[in-house]
């Protein structure tokens, strides 16, 4: 596995060695990797469009339904306002934005 960041880095070796090297340089795993249930850990920015468009709307529906806990109006119009703030979230849709 090969991770390349924002920055220009460029991390290489197995699953967990990239991963934990990057929680070591105090690199955000959520804004360039995903977790995919059946497919383990993946780099946002190789993976196959489909793919990326149904885990972002999975991120997505899952934030949504997490709406339905909160009780009071207020705070439901808060975190609407505020918006998605999963950071894998906001990653792939911004690799899908840059490949339309």
């Amino acid at each position: 596995m090969k991770v390349t960041t924002s920055s220009g880095m460029t991390i290489e070796g197995t699953e967990r060695e990239v991963t934990d090297a990057m929680k070591r340089l105090g690199i955000s795993v959520e804004e360039h990797m995903y977790k995919s249930s059946t497919r383990g850990w993946l780099v946002i920015s190789e993976m196959e469009s489909t793919h990326l468009r149904n885990a972002m709307l999975k991120i997505y529906s899952e934030w949504v339904n997490s709406l339905h806990a909160i009780k009071s109006p207020k705070n439901v119009v808060e975190a609407v306002i505020e918006g998605c703030t999963d950071k894998t979230f906001q990653a792939m849709v911004l690799e899908l934005h840059k490949r339309s």
